[in-house]
């Protein structure tokens, strides 16, 4: 009984040692290669949107190298993000908060997004428009505020 079953289980492991690559370099070869900008979502796209630049900042953040770009997209504030380098963070959101933050987000910080390595563009709440506030970014992969950076609207109070 017990030789029976080795030989199965021999052939089996065979079968699956030249099976299991093959249907790995297949999946590899058949998935699509990268997501064109001219392919995204209007929402998602960074082009042709009626972004309209207000201000732009390039120390506004003490620990990291990220350009800042403040605009309008109609009555909306709209904030954009590019990293000059790779982040080394792991999965870094982007939080709008009407105060800074000391080490713990609040209650009343507002998701954004996510940031990853390019150029994104982020809705800003409409307590933007009326109260001061900062941009926070928080590393889920680590738990933790990673930096934070003033962000006033143009012609509001410091």
């Amino acid at each position: 009984m017990i030789r029976p079953l080795r030989q199965r289980h021999r052939i089996t492991i065979l079968v699956l040692a030249v099976v299991l690559p093959v249907l790995f370099a297949a999946g590899l070869v058949s998935r699509d290669a990268h997501i064109l900008a001219g392919t995204l979502a209007p929402e998602l796209s960074t082009r042709g949107d009626g972004f309209e630049l207000v201000r732009e900042e390039q120390g506004l953040w003490t620990t990291l190298q990220v350009t800042t770009r403040l605009g309008r997209r109609g009555e909306t504030w709209v904030c954009e993000l590019e990293p000059r380098h790779p982040l080394q963070q792991p999965d870094l959101l982007v939080y709008w908060c009407p105060g800074p933050v000391t080490g713990e987000l609040t209650g009343d910080s507002f998701l954004l997004g996510g940031l990853g390595d390019g150029r994104r563009r982020f809705e800003l709440p409409a307590e933007f428009g009326r109260l001061a506030g900062h941009l926070t970014l928080y590393s889920l992969g680590h738990g933790e505020v990673v930096a934070e950076a003033p962000l006033q609207r143009p012609g509001g109070d410091r």
